[in-house]
């Protein structure tokens, strides 16, 4: 499954890759030059983590498991429903 990127995001972005993903103008070739220039520390995550960008990066067990801690049912559910259930509550 690809992951979608969006700018609402970035305050969690911590490689390149996020960038090239992002489509920021920011290529591979260019990134040695501009690495040096930035450093990119993410923000924390939120509590409770309802940011699709940080739910999609962890394993579905995780995912199944936070949803347990949140007293909610995750049996049956695919990752992507995980992801929209743990990112509305």
């Amino acid at each position: 499954m690809a992951q979608h990127l969006s700018l609402e995001d970035r305050i969690y972005w911590s490689l390149s890759k996020h960038l090239f993903s992002a489509k920021t103008g920011i290529t591979k070739p260019l990134w040695p030059l501009v690495e040096t220039g930035f450093f990119f520390e993410p923000a924390p995550s939120p509590v409770p983590n309802t940011s699709k960008f940080l739910l999609n990066q962890l394993a579905i067990t995780k995912l199944r498991n936070e949803a347990k801690a949140r007293n909610l049912d995750p049996t049956g559910l695919k990752r992507g429903e995980l992801v929209e259930l743990l990112s509305s509550r």
